[in-house]
Parts: C-alpha cells; sequence; structure tokens
C-alpha cells in the first residue's frame, strides 16, 4: 500500500497528488489520510524515516525540521516574483521565464536526464506550451514553491537557478540511509503537471529493489511498444481544407483524426472528408458546439455544448461521439460534470494556461471527476507560427523526446484553416513537410511506434484505468479489464510486464 499523507491545510494538494498517484498505480493501493502537521507525504512501509527498516517517502512542499537534519538543509534567499512568469511568445520564437528547474547528473539514478524546465514558457501567445508542462506560479498555492532552501549538493536531485543559471535553491532530492529512502520534492504538488513525474513512478516501481519496498506501475505505453502517437486537427475553421494533409499521413500509413466544431456544419452539408473520417476508428471527436472559452462558464452551458456537438456529429454521420476536445483545450471542473451528464467518456485538454489541475503527467481520472471518465493533457501544437526560422520542428523533437524519456504518448495537434486565417502557415505544401519530417523523426528515435486515432488513444485510457492492482501476500496481483484491444504494461523492478488477464508480482 501507499500512504498519502496530508493535513487539513494541504487538502487541495493531497486531493491532486492522490488523483495523480491512482493515475501511476490504479486505486486499489492508495489510502490517505490526514495527520499531524506535514504537508504531502507519499509513504511505501512506515511513515518516519528511522522508525523501521525497508520504508520509502515522497515528501511535496516545506521540509520539516527532522528532514531538514538529513538533507543537510540551510535557508536560501526567497525568490522575487521578475523571475516566475514568462511574457507572450512572439510568432516563431518561444518565451520562457527567467527561473528555471535545472536536473543534474543525480536524476539518472531514478531515469531521468539532465533535464531544463522554466517555471513557465510559451510557444504561442500567452497560451500554449509545446512541451507540454503546466506552470510553476508566484502564490501560496499547490502550485507554488514550498519554501527557499538549500540541502546538501550531494543529495540534490534539481535546483531552481537563474537566467544566468545561478543555483538559487533546492527544487528536488533523493536520499538512501541503509534500506530507507526519501525523494523532495519543493513544491505542494510535486510534479504532477510535468514529465519529472516519471521520477516520482521509478522511485515507486523500481529505486532501490530489491533491498527497497516497490510497487507496480501502469504504463501509458501499450505493451510491445515504446512510444504511442496520436496526430488530430481541431476543426475550427474549414473542414475540407484539410483533405491535402489528410492524404499525406494516408500515404504515410499514419492515422489522422478530426475533432468538429459542429458550428462549421450549421449550412447542412457534411463534407465529405468528415464522411470519410467516420468510417475509421475512433477518427471524429466532439470539439463542442459554438467553441466557447471555458465551455461556456458553468456546469449547465458546458453539457449544452456538449449535447449539442454530439447531436449534430450523430445525424451527420450516424456515429454518436463519446469523446471530445475541449475548446481552447480549458477543461475547468464544471465542464467535466457537463460532459459527463452529456454522456461523454473523456475529453483531451490541458495547457499551460487553463486549469492547472487539467494539466496532468499521466492520464486517467482527473481530480474530482467520476470513475468512467478520463482525461488526457496533450498541449502540443504544431503550427506555422510556432516554428523556428533556423530548425523549424526543433521544438517538437524536444517535445517528443521528452514524452520518450518520461513513457508518455505523444500527442499533437494542428488545425485545417481557410481564407479567414492560416495559422501561421505559409502554404499547404509547408505545412505537408513539416508534419512529414516529424513522422520522420519519431519513426527513427523510437524502435516500435504505435501511431493510433484519438478515439483509439481514448480507449487504451480507459482499459489502462480500469486495470486493478492490489497487494497479494509480498506481492502484488494486477488484472487487465476485459476486451482489450491493445494490452496493458506494467512497469515493476525496471522491467515491463505484458499484462494478458492477469498478472502476479
Amino acid at each position: 500500500m501507499i500512504a498519502v499523507i496530508a493535513d487539513k491545510r494541504h487538502q487541495q494538494a493531497g486531493e491532486l497528488v492522490t488523483a495523480a498517484l491512482i493515475r501511476s498505480v490504479g486505486s486499489g493501493l492508495v489510502a490517505t489520510a490526514a495527520v499531524g502537521n506535514e504537508p504531502i507525504i507519499l509513504t511505501i512501509g512506515d511513515i518516519q524515516l528511522g522508525s523501521r527498516p525497508r520504508s520509502k517517502r515522497v515528501h511535496f512542499g516545506a521540509l520539516p525540521p527532522e528532514l531538514w537534519r538529513l538533507l543537510g538543509a540551510c535557508e536560501a534567499r526567497p525568490l522575487e516574483g521578475r523571475g516566475f512568469p514568462a511574457p507572450p511568445a512572439e510568432a516563431n520564437n518561444a518565451s520562457e521565464s527567467h527561473f528555471a528547474v535545472r536536473y543534474g547528473l543525480p536524476a539518472l539514478l531514478l531515469g531521468g536526464r539532465e533535464w531544463r524546465r522554466p517555471f513557465a514558457r510559451y510557444d504561442f501567445a500567452d497560451e500554449w506550451n509545446n512541451l507540454g508542462y503546466g506552470a510553476i506560479v508566484d502564490a501560496a498555492s499547490p502550485w507554488g514553491l514550498g519554501e527557499p532552501a538549500l540541502v546538501a549538493e550531494q543529495f540534490e536531485l534539481a535546483a531552481i537557478t537563474d537566467e544566468r543559471g545561478q543555483r538559487l535553491s533546492s527544487y528536488a532530492a533523493l536520499l538512501q540511509v541503509g534500506d530507507e529512502a526519501l525523494l523532495w520534492f519543493n513544491r505542494p504538488v510535486g510534479p504532477i503537471d510535468s514529465f519529472e513525474w516519471r521520477l516520482v513512478e521509478n522511485f515507486l516501481s523500481s529505486f532501490g529493489s530489491p533491498n527497497l519496498p516497490i510497487v507496480p506501475v501502469i504504463s501509458e505505453i501499450p505493451a510491445g511498444y515504446d512510444m504511442l502517437v496520436c496526430a488530430r486537427l481541431d476543426c475550427d475553421e474549414d473542414i475540407e481544407s484539410a483533405r491535402a494533409l489528410w492524404a499525406s499521413y494516408d500515404a504515410m500509413h499514419v492515422p489522422l483524426s478530426l475533432s468538429i466544431h459542429t458550428a462549421l456544419l450549421d449550412g447542412g452539408a457534411v463534407p465529405a472528408l468528415l464522411l470519410e473520417a467516420s468510417e475509421r476508428p475512433g477518427a471524429v471527436l466532439a470539439h463542442s458546439a459554438t467553441h466557447p472559452p471555458n465551455w461556456g462558464g458553468n456546469r449547465r452551458q458546458a453539457e449544452v455544448e456538449a449535447s449539442r456537438s454530439a447531436d449534430v456529429l450523430e445525424r451527420a454521420t450516424g456515429r454518436r461521439p463519446t469523446y471530445a476536445v475541449s475548446p481552447f483545450h480549458q477543461t475547468p471542473g464544471y465542464a467535466i460534470e457537463g460532459l459527463v451528464a452529456a454522456g461523454f467518456d473523456g475529453c483531451i485538454g490541458g495547457s499551460i494556461s487553463g486549469d492547472p489541475s487539467f494539466t496532468m503527467a499521466r492520464s486517467g481520472v482527473p481530480a474530482g471527476a467520476p470513475d468512467g471518465f478520463v482525461g488526457v493533457t496533450g498541449q502540443c501544437m504544431l503550427h506555422g507560427d510556432c516554428l523556428l526560422a533556423n530548425d523549424p520542428i526543433l521544438r517538437y523533437r524536444q517535445a517528443f523526446e521528452l514524452a520518450l524519456q518520461s513513457a508518455s504518448p505523444f500527442l499533437y495537434l494542428d488545425h485545417p484553416f481557410s481564407v479567414r486565417y492560416r495559422y501561421g502557415w505559409a502554404s499547404e505544401g509547408q505545412r505537408i513537410q513539416a508534419h512529414r519530417h516529424l513522422i520522420e523523426h519519431i519513426s527513427r528515435r523510437a524502435r516500435r511506434p504505435l501511431f493510433v486515432s484519438a478515439g483509439q488513444a481514448m480507449d487504451f485510457v480507459l482499459q489502462r484505468t480500469a486495470t486493478t492492482v492490489r497487494a497479494k501476500g509480498g506481492g502484488y496481483k494486477v488484472e487487465a479489464a476485459s476486451g482489450l484491444d491493445l494490452e496493458v504494461s506494467v512497469e515493476y523492478g525496471g522491467k515491463r510486464h505484458r499484462l494478458a488477464g492477469s498478472l502476479d508480482l
């Protein structure tokens, strides 16, 4: 079992961390409690280091006194607010905050790299971060920092640095003493909104094995593959204008999906491309009826937007969608309630400028959502105005590398353009070339990538979420949901195990 311990002051952070943990290890291994004055703690074994052997602890937020001593910590100067935000990105350039999290070589101990994560970054205006993570904010919130503190450098995994690379504070640390281990992140929710969550998963599933306790992690990558890839067009302009790009994907034997803003069908005519796409498994998703910010601003409007879009698509294609893409990727909690009421099983959303609780490192049930509804974060937007001058798709290669290193699916999107708006593309030829170059890079870097439609990706998330893990004797029993199209894999003890029905670990 894993205990998630949070005091009442950190209740929201505790709920967010619990949901993130369940997305990785399943609900059967997670127990929660409100205890003492501690911030967020995950434990395997006992609560306190030193109380009994063979225990592991993950600590999020400010350090309690006993950890100051164990980590050799000292106070650091408070961070000034000017280093937190990033200005809006200009066309064909990214924008980053002055403050960043920088990982060193010790991160390799948990399967990481010498990563650098700015507190905030944008690739388009102040809306999208193509590298996929959320923002570390200058506020007393779960998404801010715990406290300025410098731990002894031999324990430090990551430091907070300024624009000159100067070390200002510690952000993450790893300590092992005999048969006990501690992983710390200097943030109440830790890295639940970033590829860095992979370090937590590896700490839980393999670090210190066989001397330290470990738990299974349910992989987001299907068994037999090393990457899951999904390409999508959010149809906000002219559906049929995507015909040339659609044909290019067909020529590469790669699925391309459409999410449909159904106001485009108000004239009554159904574009031939939509009908063709609807014949392919999972290739058509809803994208609201009128594309309003935040799904209309309340639960009722969200339900109306979702229901109307599903009705229109069902009349047009004969198939009712069960998955949606959030307009502007904005997915507040009430929108999830509206989508559930409208009969949807999940949605794709999440962006650095949206509700931070939906910018999730792992797909699955969002915090506060009912079981059976799943969310996926995918804010990598392949647009002409996000290409770089000297190396156009550099950011997209970097985004794919982060997904590969963190065992995360790689989702990216574009939009069909129109006479009114072209999303920065100079021509259809330029756009097709950029997409083709990205697919070629993915095919070179991944040993066995699996390209799927958006609906197939969501189906797998539902199947993965239905996987059950429970303690059995000194190990675990893992059972898959019935009727799987793709087999789930489970990470345990540094190995990936294929889950065919049930598995004893």
